[in-house]
């Protein structure tokens, strides 16, 4: 799974899907039915919390999801028998602006954090996406000279968590 949220446009990602085996129910496909017309989730209708505070200054989050899902093919058989799980790996990138130094001073001191954006589409649906437990593995200092607005970049990893493994995706839909 991959998410992309960037500043006034739609969240975007891509999902792979492993599965076991397949049939066809029929000779047919059949006449596809319309799709839902449920509106795309923006960046702008959203709000995320760092280390369980709310912070304004996100410009960009990119997350990165690799289950490590192996199917085990053998020669003879169109199935496959069985799938061998790998580690899960949570990988991301945040993008803030830069106001003082405790983003940074987190990475610095290896200090363990969260970070939670929940996302609302005009119907009022929301998608929240948890990240329990999580350490800056980088983080780059502006130049203090820059012209224009400085720009702090934090690559993280997820850590498991006990309760909700290294990522938790929630949709909620409009009350």
């Amino acid at each position: 799974l991959s998410l992309s949220i960037q500043p006034n446009a739609m969240v975007t990602g891509t999902m792979g899907i492993i599965g076991k085996g397949s049939s066809i129910s029929g000779s047919t496909l059949g006449s596809p039915s319309d799709v839902a017309t449920n509106a795309p989730f923006v960046a702008f209708s959203g709000a995320i919390t760092e280390g369980g505070s709310a912070i304004a200054t996100v410009s960009s989050l990119e997350l990165n999801l690799t289950n490590n899902l192996d199917p085990s093919f053998v020669v003879g058989s169109e199935t496959t028998p069985q799938l061998i799980y790998g580690r899960s790996n949570l990988t991301g990138t945040m993008t803030c602006y830069f106001e003082d130094a405790a983003l940074i001073n987190k990475f610095i001191n290896e200090t363990e954090s969260s970070l939670s954006v929940t996302l609302t589409d005009p119907a009022g649906n929301e998608l929240q996406v948890d990240v329990p437990r999580l350490k800056y593995t980088g983080g780059d200092v502006p130049a203090s000279d820059a012209d224009g607005a400085a720009l702090l970049t934090l690559p993280f990893q997820g850590l498991y968590d006990a309760t909700d493994g290294n990522f938790k995706l929630t949709r909620t839909a409009a009350a």
